[in-house]
């Protein structure tokens, strides 16, 4: 969190107002009160954000990322007051919420900034970085959806060995939507990617190219551009079987088939939603035909990164 000194006198006394940061209740600044102006912020408002990278601190936006969660209490009190805020804010658009460990694995990408339309990945300082309920809930309770537009205050980049979108949470503060997107607005969002996903040396005994050898995988994540990827595929085909029994491990596995730029893949499918969906079924293939697929090189798992399908997403009904 950032410490941030506001003076606010009688020039633009109209400008100003008094609001509250949406702090957890159980916060020893909960009670916090934020003063925001629009004429008269004194400079050490500057200062304090010159220590964030430049890439996450438009300095034109300072009174929309101070505004993140406010709400409008009473009429302004002049006088200097000390405010606690997140380190940074970045907006999303949610592209996955996949089942992870305990938790949820989200990602998105940026909406706005000089880096719109890269990937972030918010974690936790769990050893796996999964997100607990709490971590991601609204003030309102509730949760992230996928296309929603969503603020998640953070405490700092995070990089994993791979996975170089990671972004600390401070979970000091909820997180809040600010809008919600359609199918028609994430295709231009779609990567266009030549070649295979990431590398397609390996796969698992009930897989089609769907893992990396651990000991690779940062430079393969290095070489494709990232450990996320939003592709648009034509011939989805989702199956639900056993797997695992050769190994004292029997359990019915949802995944999804497809071939993308010539190549076949069979991977599996963390997006709940879509696992409940077919799990109420019975086991066998399931033709979808078009989709965009959210992939992720998740976890290490027994020496090998593992392809993810993060989330599914299904073309509005004609």
């Amino acid at each position: 969190m950032a410490v941030i000194r506001l003076q606010i006198s009688e020039v633009g006394w109209s400008a100003f107002q008094l609001r509250r940061f949406h702090l957890r209740s159980n916060d020893e600044v909960a009670l916090a009160t934020m003063f925001i102006g629009f004429a008269n912020l004194a400079h050490e408002m500057v200062d304090t954000f010159s220590s964030i990278p430049r890439t996450y601190r438009p300095i034109e936006t300072l009174a929309s990322i101070l505004m993140y969660g406010c709400a409008l209490t009473r009429d302004i009190v002049l006088g200097d007051f000390t405010v606690t805020v997140p380190k940074y804010i970045l907006s999303i658009i949610c592209l996955a919420k996949s089942r992870k460990t305990s938790g949820r694995c989200v990602a998105g990408k940026l909406v706005d900034g000089p880096n719109k339309g890269h990937w972030i990945r918010p974690v936790s300082g769990r050893p796996s970085g999964e997100l607990s309920e709490d971590d991601r809930r609204f003030e309102n309770g509730e949760f992230p959806a996928l296309f929603d537009v969503i603020n998640v205050p953070m405490k700092a980049v995070s990089p994993h060995a791979y996975q170089i979108e990671n972004h600390l949470i401070d979970d000091s503060f909820h997180w809040a939507k600010t809008g919600q997107v359609a199918w028609a607005d994430i295709l231009p969002l779609v990567d266009q990617i030549e070649g295979p996903l990431w590398e397609n040396w390996s796969s698992s005994t009930s897989g089609v190219n769907d893992r990396v050898d651990e000991p690779r995988a940062a430079n393969v994540v290095k070489a494709f551009g990232g450990s996320l990827c939003l592709i648009h595929v034509t011939n989805l085909t989702i199956s639900v079987s056993v797997e695992g029994a050769a190994f004292q491990n029997a359990k019915r596995k949802v995944r999804g088939e497809f071939q993308y730029s010539g190549h076949n893949y069979r991977v599996a499918i963390t997006d709940p939603k879509i696992e409940n969906q077919y799990f109420a079924g019975k086991d066998g293939d399931y033709a979808v035909g078009e989709a965009l697929l959210c992939m992720s090189l998740g976890d290490a798992y027994n020496g090998y990164a593992y392809k993810l399908i993060a989330a599914v997403f299904l073309p509005p009904a004609a």
